[in-house]
């Protein structure tokens, strides 16, 4: 039996338009809920590190 591994979209969300596009459909679903866990996804694509340099005054724990 082959052992499944857990889905992160994070990993295919590799270039800037795929991280729009992914936004703009989650967006769409009119959920909060959903549209901050496709932002902490999109974040997890860029890399916090990169995420944080980007956004100017935030810090990284606050992401």
């Amino acid at each position: 039996m082959e052992k499944l591994t857990k889905f992160d979209v994070a990993e295919y969300l590799d270039t800037d338009e795929l991280q729009t596009l992914y936004l703009d459909e989650v967006a769409k679903e009119n959920d909060p809920s959903a549209l901050i866990k496709a932002i902490d996804t999109v974040a997890r694509a860029k890399g916090i590190t990169k995420t944080a340099k980007e956004s100017g005054d935030f810090q990284r724990r606050t992401l």
